[in-house]
């Protein structure tokens, strides 16, 4: 199985990074740059064991030398494994949009129900299809793990027990909504300067589509060009004070779970937490941020990229 999580870790030796997988310390890489180490693990790992697509998992977390204006970052933490969902049009006060195939209405009090669900870890996600992104894409963690919670990390969510093949012996709650989320911020053209990336503000990375039908806009998504920053951000002054170790990240009714660095630093030791992988998302001060981005209708954004393909 390819995409396992290895928890690893790392010292600074002279002027070399060395890192190794923590259960299995030989093995290891060295590189001169803590990047090319961990590139050089992952390498590693595929030897070893066969898996390209490893996911390294470090504690204590990488040397990060933060931007100007990126003031910390937190960590999303979600799992791989997936569900398909047997009762989806339970789910929802609507049926999904037919353009931007993504739910509509609220959330009802029906269970989500699994068909399928992949053997794995602690964590993944549901969907309707196999493939393709029609409704809604739902979270999901094992019981153990939000056990490990503190309870005061715990009631930020609301959680739902998952209805899963009787073979599967694990249980699972349903990450059902975060009760006060933290939006996903655009970013400015300062923080374009300050960090030399023009690519932040070209049309494609910068404009969010808004679906014709339904009405949702699209999430803010940088990065992709950029290896060192995050691909999302939130607006400091969007976030609780005093900031609380865990926070609910996106959407009302589809929060991402985020840590900071040094609770999941904690939890990712944990058995409970096995399967689990993390990914940064950069908090900006408001300066950076751009409260009115521009919005461009799906339709014309589907055939601008569709007109922009190889032929």
């Amino acid at each position: 199985m390819e995409g396992r999580v290895f928890v690893c870790t790392w010292e600074l030796s002279g002027i070399r990074y060395r890192v190794w997988v923590r259960d299995r310390p030989t093995l290891s890489a060295q590189g001169h740059v803590f990047d090319a180490a961990d590139e050089a693990l992952a390498d590693a790992i595929c030897g070893v064991t066969g898996d390209g697509e490893s996911v390294r998992e470090y504690d204590p977390p990488p040397p990060q030398k933060e931007q100007s204006g990126l003031l910390f970052r937190l960590l999303s933490v979600s799992g791989e494994r997936r569900g398909l969902i047997e009762n989806a049009a339970e789910l929802f006060t609507e049926d999904h949009c037919p353009q931007c195939k993504h739910e509509r209405g609220d959330r009802t009090a029906a269970p989500l129900r699994l068909a399928r669900l992949e053997a794995g870890g602690n964590a993944g996600y549901a969907k309707m299809k196999p493939a393709g992104f029609d409704g809604p894409f739902i979270k999901f963690f094992s019981e153990e793990f939000v056990a490990r919670l503190r309870p005061e990390e715990r009631s930020r969510f609301q959680w739902r027990p998952v209805h899963v093949p009787s073979r599967i012996k694990k249980r699972f709650l349903e990450l059902v909504s975060a009760d006060v989320p933290t939006p996903f911020a655009s970013l400015s053209g300062v923080a374009a300067t300050l960090w030399k990336r023009p690519s932040l503000i070209e049309k494609r990375n910068h404009t969010l589509w808004q679906c014709d039908t339904c009405g949702r806009t699209g999430r803010p998504v940088y990065g992709y060009r950029m290896s060192t920053l995050p691909v999302f951000y939130v607006n400091v002054a969007d976030l609780p004070d005093p900031l609380p170790t865990c926070v609910g990240v996106g959407d009302r009714e589809f929060p991402n779970l985020y840590f900071t660095r040094e609770r999941w630093s904690d939890l990712v030791k944990l058995p409970e937490s096995r399967g689990l992988r993390s990914s940064d998302v950069g908090v900006v001060a408001p300066s950076l941020v751009d409260p009115m981005p521009p919005v461009q209708p799906l339709a014309e954004r589907t055939e601008q990229y569709r007109g922009a393909r190889p032929k």
